[in-house]
C-alpha cells in the first residue's frame, strides 16, 4: 500500500510540473538581416545577399545563409530562364561585407545541364563565418586558373 501511495505522489508531481510549462512566445524580430535566431546560429536574409541575381538567363537565389558555430551553409536554387538548355560547368559567389571587401571568393563546380526553366538547389557549405555579408554576386561558367 505505500509503495502504490509513493507511486501515486510521483506521478501527481510530473503530472503537475509538466502542464505548468508555458509555451514560449514566437520573436516578432527572428527574421531581421543577420539576425541571431538562437546562440549558435544566424540566419541572414537581407535581400543584397539572398535575393534574385540573373546572370546571362541564369537566376541564382540564396533560399538559405545560415552561419552556425562559424560554419556558413548556403542554399543556391539556381533556375535556367532561357528558352534554350544551358550548361552549368560552375558558378562563382562573391561575398562582399558592407564596405564592399570581399570576404571570400567560393568557385562551385557542378557540370549540370539545365533545361529551360529547370531549377536545382545546391548546397554549400564553407568553414568560415560571412555573417558580416551584405551582398552576394555571381559568375556563370568562369574559366579556371
Amino acid at each position: 500500500m505505500k509503495k502504490l501511495i509513493i507511486l501515486a505522489l510521483v506521478a501527481t508531481t510530473m503530472f503537475v510540473s509538466g502542464c505548468s510549462c508555458t509555451k514560449k512566445e514566437e520573436d516578432p524580430n527572428n527574421n531581421k538581416p543577420n539576425e541571431d535566431n538562437n546562440e549558435n546560429t544566424t540566419v541572414i536574409t537581407d535581400e543584397n545577399v539572398v535575393g534574385e541575381k540573373n546572370v546571362d538567363g541564369i537566376v541564382f537565389e540564396n533560399t538559405a545563409f545560415q552561419v552556425t558555430n562559424g560554419t556558413t551553409t548556403i542554399m543556391t536554387k539556381i533556375t535556367n530562364t532561357t528558352p534554350n538548355d544551358f550548361f552549368v560547368n560552375n558558378y562563382q559567389l562573391i561575398v562582399t561585407d558592407s564596405e564592399g571587401q570581399v570576404i571570400t571568393i567560393l568557385t562551385n563546380t557542378i557540370q549540370e545541364t539545365f533545361a529551360p526553366n529547370e531549377s536545382k538547389t545546391i548546397s554549400t557549405p564553407i568553414g568560415i563565418d560571412v555573417s558580416a555579408a551584405t551582398n552576394v554576386e555571381y559568375r556563370v561558367n568562369v574559366a579556371e586558373e
